[in-house]
């Protein structure tokens, strides 16, 4: 009898420990599983913040590109007001002038600053528009300008003023053509 109670401890041990396996080996199943699904959370959660990111950037991009086409629309418009047009690079890199503009380098403004006032006429509200490569020279000057006192002085960038430039000729050849018109 003994024997029998033995063998009937033993099995009964035998099945408790198959089933601690298996329920061991359904724990880990689902901690894989939990693992699983938490990177392919996190790698989801990756590529949705760099969709994000990269949809932020295209928006600034639109941003600046449209504010960089309202400031050359806005150029326009003070070049056909009668604006001078000053590039004010070093006269060696100002080999390619727009066609109304006149070189007053920015490093030589003290000392031609008598050019500017001629072309001026001295008049502190004559419309201004200074330009170089990046635009940081043109900055430069705009605000010696207007802590001088002139009120109507604008800063750009070359690449902004050669499709300004383009428009400005066609608005003049229009505007010659118009008046040839009108005089026969």
């Amino acid at each position: 009898m003994k024997n029998i109670a033995a063998c009937f401890l033993l099995a009964t041990a035998t099945l408790a420990c198959a089933q601690a396996k298996n329920l061991a080996g359904d724990v880990n199943a689902a901690a894989a599983d939990a693992d699983k699904a938490a990177k392919e959370a996190e790698e989801k959660a990756a590529t949705e913040k760099a969709a994000a990111e990269k949809a932020a950037a295209e928006a600034d991009a639109a941003a600046k590109l449209a504010a960089s086409l309202d400031d050359a629309v806005a150029t326009n418009a003070k070049l056909a007001e009668g604006a001078l047009l000053i590039d004010v690079r070093a006269a060696d890199k100002a080999t390619d002038l727009l066609a109304t503009a006149t070189n007053i380098p920015a490093a030589d403004w003290d000392a031609k600053k008598a050019d500017f006032d001629k072309l001026t006429g001295g008049d502190k509200a004559k419309g201004v528009v200074l330009y170089c490569d990046d635009g940081s020279g043109a900055v430069a000057v705009r605000d010696k300008l207007k802590a001088a006192g002139h009120t109507a002085v604008w800063a750009q960038m070359k690449s902004a003023l050669v499709v300004t430039d383009a428009r400005a000729k066609a608005a003049a050849e229009v505007k010659d053509a118009t008046k040839k018109k009108k005089s026969k």
